[in-house]
């Protein structure tokens, strides 16, 4: 019997190989990089893996289309040993929900989340910090998910991170990396029901600093 890492290992492999043969059926989408530097970084991340340390990578929120792009564009083997956290009710979504549930992310408890104002139901969240440093720090898993906690209305001017999200980064001294996207938005608009639309996507994959040092508070200001 395969454990439970093994099982959302095995289901998160096969829904980022899902993805790529459906981003290679996209052919409105063109995506563009430094592929050399992108191979680099992407490789560096890798060895995190085999030298067991935990890595978090933070993407700008413009898009419905950030995460599902992040698993279209990054290594398989990057994606099997990564995590996120999703709002609660996105795993009640028919079919897709299960999904999630399944690749292992882990649900974030909004109290509220007015635009502008979230709070989340502390006792709840805590004991899925709990549940997601242990899959970091025994996994040497990889957390992806955006700061900024909602998709951004203005693309060209960052949300103010949420300092609570840099929790996990402080507390294992992780690697953290940026993700930055250009034009998901135009791919998939915010208010758009479904995406697909046709654009040119620019992606670049940045390390901001191999070991994080400081409060949650002092990492969010000094990556913003």
């Amino acid at each position: 019997m395969f454990s439970q890492q093994k099982k959302e290992r095995l289901s998160m492999k096969a829904f980022c190989y899902g993805l790529k043969a459906l981003l290679i059926s996209q052919l409105q989408l063109k995506i563009y990089c430094d592929e050399r530097r992108a191979q680099a970084s992407w490789d560096k991340i890798r060895s995190n893996i085999r030298n067991k340390r935990a890595t978090v990578l933070m993407l700008n929120h413009t898009s419905r289309l950030d995460g599902l792009l992040t698993a279209m564009i990054a290594p398989a083997d990057v994606i099997k040993r990564s995590k996120s956290y999703v709002s609660s009710f996105v795993f009640e979504i028919p079919i897709f929900g299960g999904i999630v549930s399944r690749i292992g992310h882990r649900p974030v408890h909004f109290k509220s989340d007015a635009d502008g104002f979230f709070s989340v139901d502390k006792d709840k969240q805590m004991k899925e910090f709990v549940k997601m440093s242990s899959f970091l720090k025994h996994n040497h898993g990889i957390l992806v998910y955006c700061p900024e906690g909602a998709i951004n209305k203005n693309p060209k001017q960052l949300l103010a991170f949420r300092r609570g999200s840099f929790k996990h980064a402080s507390s294992l001294k992780a690697e953290m990396w940026s993700l930055t996207f250009l034009n998901n938005n135009l791919a998939w608009p915010r208010k758009t029901a479904l995406g697909g639309l046709p654009a040119p996507i620019f992606y670049s994959l940045r390390l901001l600093t191999e070991s994080a040092h400081g409060s949650p508070k002092q990492l969010a200001a000094s990556s913003q």
